[in-house]
């Protein structure tokens, strides 16, 4: 049963304090992980499914990659994070991603819709992948080889801002 308590804003006092910094990493990259996947599975049902009423896919709002979850934590990331080569390269691809999801919307919109479904299904899904991809290697150098120490000497340096992890009460 989902809790009528509102959810802490990300990157708050409240939100930082749920986890040490080896775990809120760990727990804010598999969450957005997990998010993320479920923006696309929701996305390409969406295009796939020509029956579905796509009014809600406004192309402004996909194209904005600092709203979404991924895109609000890596804005509360400290300079230090910000200055990692795949900080930046996490950051470029997710933004790519947003484009590209703006730009499927757009075709299906304008009525194009086996290119919205040859896009999603080629350069999208492969932006998308890399993503992924990114998140995890972003996960080992902020943390390092978790299984060998249990803790991370990145994440000690550096002040994580870590995601609230209540998850399943959303929505």
């Amino acid at each position: 049963m989902a809790s009528d308590a509102p959810l802490p804003e990300i990157g708050s006092e409240q939100a930082s304090s749920t986890f040490s910094d080896t775990q809120s990493t760990r727990s804010a990259l598999s969450f957005l992980k997990i998010w993320h996947n479920v923006f696309v599975l929701n996305l390409e049902y969406s295009v796939d499914a020509a029956e579905v009423d796509l009014s809600h896919l406004d192309p402004a709002l996909l194209g904005n990659h600092d709203i979404c979850l991924t895109g609000q934590w890596l804005k509360t990331q400290p300079q230090e994070v910000r200055a990692l080569d795949i900080y930046k390269h996490l950051d470029q691809l997710h933004s790519s991603f947003h484009a590209l999801a703006a730009e499927v919307a757009k075709l299906y919109h304008s009525g194009n819709v086996e290119a919205a479904q040859a896009l999603f299904h080629g350069l999208f899904s492969t932006v998308s992948n890399n993503v992924l991809h990114a998140m995890d290697a972003m996960f080992l150098a902020l943390n390092g080889d978790l299984a060998d120490t249990g803790t991370s000497t990145a994440s000690a340096r550096l002040k994580i801002q870590p995601i609230w992890d209540a998850s399943f009460e959303i929505g």
